[in-house]
């Protein structure tokens, strides 16, 4: 969603221009989150796409204002945040498996977990 604001804005890079995508995108993430538009995905997963969309998009724009090569720094902004999302679902993975050990070692031993 990030990308195609992005997108957008490339029409016409104007303040008015920004505000009516981001709200055209989080009306449309709103109107999915409150089931006013049927989607195949729930409400966390458009609550999570409006806060990405705007984690991605403010420096992007700030970039932009400080004359920056945007590309280059929402390349690597975009390359960090799946690099986080990756990192944390190993974490998840490595947690809960350790857990599903810790309990069945509780199971086996007669220790009623808390």
């Amino acid at each position: 969603m990030a990308i195609g604001l992005w997108f957008g804005l490339k029409l016409a890079p104007v303040l008015w221009f920004f505000g009516l995508w981001i709200l055209l995108f989080m009306l449309f993430c709103s109107a999915c989150f409150y089931g006013v538009r049927r989607s195949r995905f729930g409400a966390e997963f458009w609550m999570n796409a409006m806060v990405t969309t705007i984690i991605l998009i403010g420096p992007a724009v700030a970039d932009s204002a400080n004359g920056k090569d945007v590309y280059q720094a929402f390349a690597i902004r975009f390359l960090l945040f799946l690099t986080v999302t990756l990192y944390a679902g190993a974490a998840v993975h490595v947690l809960e498996h350790l857990r599903k050990r810790w309990v069945k070692s509780d199971a086996q031993s007669g220790v009623l977990p808390c």
